[in-house]
């Protein structure tokens, strides 16, 4: 008979004054944490194993598409269920940054080797994993080989004058097979959504993650985010993941210089005085 290890994780109340509330946290009243310390186990079954999104499925509601904004490529989530909540300004994003079909590539943070953003992370085929402490959950990348902090000691978010590419993380458990994290203090990200429909996401973005688990080999990820500057309402969709056997890439090499001249060079140029790409194509200066 297989044993379940159970790791124990304390989540201690704790909200202060000064720092955001996780409004994103479904069905808890307050800042998102229980008023008094209580232990909740986080099942093995989420740790030790990587992770992949699960290719095969054929629910259409779990599937990517990029809607009328790039047809035909391979965006990882439904962009047609989030373009009736577009405002004004991410259609006029869409409009200057998406001109003829095409996406201005080099706005993108990818080509500096930035690590993918938590959606495009999680949302392409690279493989994750989890490990925990007492104070956090540990959500280990393949891509780019970075590992993201989901603090679970009941700390809250710093105040809105800290921000980080990627946020930063509080998590927790609902119950051995669900847990959500909460996501906030980003910074301004033009592949927030993710790096192939290249729509942004900006320092006001709050992203909620619940992670449940469905059967052993078998996890889903349901994704809520709220963005007030770009969105008329919170959009959610879901995805569905799948145990892998493959090994994770222990190595991620990426180097700026190699990426710039790649895309400047393949990028038609969209802006006279734009001096990086006559710095790549010196042929072209007249």
């Amino acid at each position: 008979m297989r044993k379940v290890v159970l790791i124990a994780i304390v989540i201690v109340a704790g909200a202060t004054a000064a720092a955001q509330s996780p409004a994103g946290f479904p069905n808890d009243p307050g800042n998102g944490f229980p008023k008094t310390p209580v232990v909740n186990p986080i099942a093995g079954g989420f740790l030790g194993k990587n992770w992949g999104l699960d290719r095969t499925v054929k629910d259409p509601a779990l599937r990517g598409n990029c809607g009328t904004i790039l047809p035909g490529a391979p965006c990882e989530f439904p962009v047609d269920r989030l373009e009736p909540l577009f405002n004004g300004r991410m259609k006029a994003w869409i409009q200057v940054f998406h001109a003829g079909g095409q996406y201005d590539e080099v706005m993108s943070p990818k080509w500096s080797c930035a690590a993918a953003g938590i959606q495009t992370g999680l949302q392409e085929a690279y493989l994750f994993n989890f490990t925990a402490n007492p104070e956090a959950v540990l959500q280990n990348w393949e891509q780019s080989n970075w590992t993201r902090t989901i603090w679970v000691d009941g700390r809250p978010h710093p105040p809105m004058i800290q921000n980080f590419y990627h946020g930063h993380s509080i998590g927790r458990v609902v119950s051995p097979t669900e847990f959500i994290v909460h996501t906030a203090n980003f910074t301004f990200d033009t592949d927030g959504f993710d790096d192939h429909s290249h729509l942004p996401t900006s320092h006001l973005k709050q992203l909620t993650e619940r992670y449940v688990l469905v059967d052993k080999d078998t996890m889903t990820i349901e994704f809520t985010i709220i963005d007030p500057v770009f969105l008329k309402a919170p959009f959610t969709w879901k995805k569905q993941y799948k145990v892998s056997s493959q090994k994770m890439v222990e190595r991620w090499d990426c180097d700026p210089a190699a990426t710039y001249p790649e895309v400047y060079q393949t990028e038609k140029p969209r802006y006279a005085d734009d001096t990086e790409w006559l710095k790549f194509n010196p042929r072209e200066i007249k």
